[in-house]
C-alpha cells in the first residue's frame, strides 16, 4: 500500500552525471533476469525464504523485470507453483523453473567409471547439498536465450530499502568483457558469491571452469572452487 515507505527507508536516487545509463524509472532492460535457486532444504522447509526473498524484490525493492526461481519439483516440496506465486505477488513476470532431477551430475558420471593407474578414483560423489549449490554455475541453462545479463541473490537476502532495485540497483547495468566475467558484491571478508552478476557469453568460461573445480570434491562450498580459480590466475 501507500504506507511501504513508512516501514522501509527510502533509496537514493540513480544519480546524474555519473556512471548511470538508465534514466530514474526507466523499465528494467528486456535482457536482463533476477534469479533465485531453492533446491534441498529451500525447496522444502524453508522454502518460505525464497518466497520473501522474491516478494522483497518486487514489492519493496520496485524491481519491474523478470524473476526466475530454479528449483526442484518434487513430492515433499512446500514452494508454490508458478501461478500461486503470480497471484500471491500480484506479478506475472515470476517464472517457476523446475531442475531435472533425474540426470546425474558430470562429476558422479565420471567418478563411477574413472581409474587412475588401474585403481577406481578415490573421489567420492557430491553430497546432494552441493550439487544442489553448483545450479548457480549452471545458471543460463535455466534462463531463456533473451536473457543475456543475470544477477543471482541466494534466498536468505531481503531487500528491506524501498525502491531500491529500481532506483539504485538497478542504476546501471555493468559492462562485461572476457577479462571482467562476473561482479560480486563486497563482503566483511571481501567478495562473495551469494549474490553475483554474469553475462551469458562473457561468462560462460568462467562459469564452467568454476563448476569443473568445484565438481573436484576438494571445496566444502562454491566459494572456495571459485577462490581457487583467481587464485591459479594470479600466479
Amino acid at each position: 500500500g501507500g504506507g511501504g515507505s513508512a516501514y522501509y527507508p527510502p533509496s537514493k536516487l540513480c544519480r546524474s552525471g555519473t556512471n548511470d545509463t538508465r534514466t530514474l524509472g526507466a523499465a528494467t532492460p528486456g535482457n536482463f533476469g533476477f534469479v533465485f535457486g531453492g533446491l534441498g532444504g529451500y525447496a522444502r522447509l524453508e522454502a518460505f525464504k525464497c518466497v520473501l526473498a522474491i516478494e522483497s524484490l518486487v514489492r519493496v525493492a520496485g524491481y519491474d523485470g523478470d524473476v526466475y526461481f530454479i528449483t526442484e519439483n518434487i513430492a515433499s516440496s512446500c514452494v508454490p507453483s508458478q501461478e500461486e506465486l503470480r497471484a500471491r505477488l500480484g506479478y506475472d513476470r515470476v517464472h517457476v523453473v523446475y531442475v531435472d532431477e533425474g540426470s546425474p551430475s558430470p562429476f558422479e558420471k565420471s567418478s563411477d567409471a574413472e581409474r587412475t593407474n588401474g585403481t577406481r578414483s578415490r573421489r567420492r560423489p557430491l553430497r546432494k547439498y552441493l550439487r544442489d549449490m553448483s545450479i548457480k554455475m549452471d545458471i543460463f541453462d535455466y534462463l531463456p536465450k533473451r536473457i543475456e545479463v543475470a544477477a543471482w541473490y541466494d534466498c536468505d537476502v531481503v531487500f528491506g530499502v524501498h525502491g531500491c532495485a529500481r532506483n539504485n540497483l538497478m542504476c546501471a547495468i555493468p559492462e562485461f568483457s572476457h577479462a571482467t566475467p562476473m561482479y560480486t558484491s563486497l563482503g566483511s571478508a571481501g567478495w562473495h558469491v551469494g549474490s553475483f552478476m554474469v553475462h551469458r557469453v562473457f561468462s560462460a568460461k568462467l562459469l564452467r571452469e568454476w563448476k569443473e573445480e568445484f565438481f573436484t570434491g576438494r571445496h566444502i562450498s562454491d566459494y572456495p572452487a571459485i577462490e581457487a580459480l583467481y587464485e591459479r590466475q594470479e600466479r
